[in-house]
Formats: structure tokens, C-alpha cells, sequence
């Protein structure tokens, strides 16, 4: 069993923008859904537009990932 889940989050505009998160295999998939939202950080910045978050699937480690993903350990995923 792997270390890491991988999820493809996709949001929409004008276009469709996706961002990829390299998740611990620990993390259940509502959390992962629940940071997923959170994602922007110049990931779906892009002349102003007005993201809308679409949605969060996994995916698997080899598939074809348009950019590095995002990197969480399980520190990322507990409440402040």
C-alpha cells in the first residue's frame, strides 16, 4: 500500500484549471475535499477570474499530471 494518495482538483471560470495534491495515505477523502477548496495560492489565479471550485477525485501516481502536485503531511490536516 502506498505512503501517498493522489487527487486531481478541478476548478472553473472561463476555462477549466486543474491543481494535483500528493496527499498521506492516512488522510480520509472528505478532509482531502475540505483542503481542496482552500487551494489557490496562484494555482487558479489567473487575470482576475473568479474561481469556482468543481471538484476533487484521486487519481493514481502515474497518471499525467499537468504540474507537480501540492505536497501535504498529516500536520496540514489538523485543526488549529
Amino acid at each position: 500500500m502506498s505512503d501517498f494518495n493522489y487527487y486531481e482538483v478541478t476548478c472553473t471560470s472561463m476555462q477549466v484549471l486543474k491543481a494535483y495534491m500528493k496527499v498521506p495515505a492516512s488522510i480520509d477523502f472528505e478532509q482531502v475535499c475540505l483542503e481542496a477548496r482552500q487551494i489557490d495560492g496562484g494555482h487558479f489565479v489567473l487575470k482576475n477570474e473568479d474561481w469556482e471550485y468543481d471538484e476533487t477525485r484521486e487519481i493514481f501516481k502515474d497518471s499525467k499530471m499537468l504540474d507537480e502536485p501540492i505536497e501535504y503531511i498529516e500536520e496540514d490536516f489538523k485543526d488549529d
